[in-house]
């Protein structure tokens, strides 16, 4: 059987019946035309004897030229996981063996830390809420000098009660994962 009328059944599947959304279900279609195309090439097959023949080193070839044409290595995981799901239904319609293929791991990415706003930026900000005089814009200063001042996080300041304030010279904080930590 080709892949392309599998490929189809099971992107019309995903969109229809799981509901996922439509930015989802194009991104998988890329990833599996971006496949088959590398299948083809690679095996010289775009059917599901091709699938059967495949590697896992197959797989490690497809990543590898997907990074070598600068795709960004957290798209290439995403990719990896819509081929392993693909893999799976494949495997349920076509009753063929491709478990061997769902042993890869996802590689690790590194994350980037976050962009911190520049101190001018903020004080940009602050001047244009101060120029409002409700309690509310007054309340969402206080509640941005706080955030950027202390570096504390949305859910960290929701957090704080009322017997914290006033802000002593340390303020110890409970974040994410229960971890607390001194702000100055």
């Amino acid at each position: 059987m080709v892949l392309n009328i599998i490929i189809k059944k099971w992107l019309t599947e995903l969109k229809h019946i799981r509901n996922y959304s439509d930015n989802t279900v194009r991104a998988y279609s890329i990833d599996l035309e971006n496949f088959t195309h590398f299948l083809t090439q690679h095996i010289g097959q775009n059917d599901v004897d091709g699938l059967k023949q495949l590697q896992l080193s197959d797989v490690r070839a497809w990543l590898t030229s997907r990074l070598n044409q600068g795709i960004a290595p957290v798209s290439n995981a995403r990719a990896l996981s819509t081929l392993k799901h693909f893999f799976k239904y494949v495997m349920a319609q076509c009753q063929i063996d491709l478990s061997h293929l769902l042993e890869m791991r996802t590689p690790k990415s590194l994350k980037k830390l976050p962009r911190p706003i520049g101190v001018n930026k903020i004080d940009t900000l602050i001047k244009t809420m101060e120029a409002k005089t409700s309690w509310t814009d007054l309340r969402d200063v206080a509640l941005v000098i706080l955030l950027y001042g202390a570096g504390l996080r949305i859910s960290e300041a929701l957090n704080l009660n009322y017997k914290e304030f006033p802000l002593s010279e340390v303020l110890v904080i409970t974040g994410k994962g229960q971890k607390q930590r001194v702000v100055p």
